[in-house]
């Protein structure tokens, strides 16, 4: 009776069995989509408080921060004018990556918001010069995103 049954219905079980699978498939590609988008920004966050840790474990450094921040430019050729080139390039890589990650659905809306509003509140406007003489490290998707936002000096 039990062989008739799974002989007259085992093309309908198969199917069920089928989309259960299909399912349980489904549910384990959201959940490592969530683990990877998770694993992004705390990759992220953590080479901010690295650079973080570094200007203040230097109080040069920090100096050159400071007055980055504050638009002061040194004259090239000067050590704390190198400082600052390296300062601002990592802080641009930061949002580099932070912005490819955002548009290949690896970082949530939120994070990605709260990093787009620090770099082009904060850092573009006090770096526009920086980034007009080294757009070209950048990548071409990543250039038009940035030269598409309106600075506020």
């Amino acid at each position: 009776m039990l062989n008739d049954f799974v002989e007259k219905h085992s093309e309908r079980i198969g199917i069920i069995f089928v989309i259960v699978s299909l399912l349980f498939v489904g549910y384990e590609i959201r959940e490592n989509s969530r683990s990877s988008r998770a694993s992004n920004h705390l990759a992220l966050i953590d080479t901010a408080m690295r650079l973080n840790v570094e200007i203040m474990k230097d109080d040069q450094l920090a100096k050159v921060f400071k007055d980055t921040m504050d638009g002061v430019r040194y004259p090239a050729g000067q050590l704390d004018n190198l400082k600052q080139e390296i300062l601002l390039q990592q802080l641009y890589n930061i949002w580099e990556v932070a912005f490819y990650n955002f548009h290949k659905g690896q970082l949530e809306d939120d994070v990605w918001l709260a990093f787009r509003g620090y770099f082009t509140e904060f850092l573009l406007p006090k770096s526009y010069d920086f980034w007009e003489n080294h757009r070209f490290m950048y990548g071409p998707v990543f250039r038009e995103h940035v030269d598409s936002i309106p600075v506020k000096m």
